[in-house]
């Protein structure tokens, strides 16, 4: 059991047993391991090391998952992301050489920020809502405000109502604050819009026709959208509909 101080001194008794159980539930994490480290000003802090096929795993993406599952006095203050874990000629953890944090892997802590926008307005209300708190900045975790994974599940329902953007559980762990979740939806919102516009020019497109003298060549065929009107001229002066795209004969 490791004793940590909570943010109104009092002491804490932590066991970094359930904290490992959390960390080796995580899909990204193949094996984990906490233990108790001195911090950068000399005082004990646990220090979750782990393992996994992607050498770009991030310390935040694995500490909003753990803040999703259990207390906030239980998830480490630092986290390392090996290859493998060293081990001893007997086979165990070798703990002596495992490296230092680095200290920039502890979590940001920013000061408070209103929210700056409507949407963000909006994210920041539905947060009070599902977590009955009074007050939520911009840059606060939903998790690290105490959420859950089943709560976070709410918060991409009534996004969905709002929104109709269909937002993933994982998408949550990722972008955990009103700042970062009311840029995933205007960015999503503006690619549907895009794509949206495409499509109304490629319906617009079959308006147009298509005049030609002689027959169709086969490469010209193969190429107009189906639905254009297609017209040709056999030599005669005289102009005949030949279909469109799709059917139009070719030379």
């Amino acid at each position: 059991m490791v004793s940590r101080a909570d943010q109104n001194g009092r002491g804490t008794a932590v066991d970094p047993v359930e904290a490992v159980a959390a960390l080796r539930d995580i899909p990204e994490v193949r094996d984990a391991l906490v233990i108790e480290r001195p911090g950068p000003d000399g005082d004990p802090v646990l220090v979750g090391f782990v393992t996994g096929p992607d050498p770009d795993l991030g310390s935040g993406p694995i500490r909003q998952q753990l803040l999703s599952k259990l207390p906030r006095d239980m998830v480490p203050e630092y986290f390392v992301v090996l290859a493998e874990f060293p081990l001893t000629e007997e086979g165990d953890y070798d703990l002596a050489v495992l490296p230092a944090p680095d200290p920039q892997s502890a979590p940001v802590r920013r000061g408070f920020v209103a929210p700056r926008s409507p949407m963000e307005e909006r994210l920041a209300g539905t947060f009070k809502q599902i977590l009955g708190v009074e007050q939520v900045g911009v840059h606060d975790s939903f998790f690290a405000l105490g959420g859950s994974s089943l709560q976070a599940t709410v918060v991409t329902s009534q996004i969905f109502d709002e929104f109709d953007i269909n937002l993933s559980l994982q998408d949550m762990f990722a972008n955990s604050t009103v700042d970062e979740l009311s840029q995933l939806i205007i960015r999503t919102l503006g690619e549907r819009s895009s794509t949206q516009k495409i499509k109304e020019r490629r319906r617009s497109i079959k308006g147009i026709g298509l005049a030609i003298h002689g027959k169709l060549p086969l490469p010209l065929r193969r190429i107009i959208p189906p639905g254009v009107p297609c017209g040709g001229s056999p030599g005669d002066g005289k102009r005949r509909q030949v279909g469109d795209g799709a059917d139009a004969p070719a030379a």
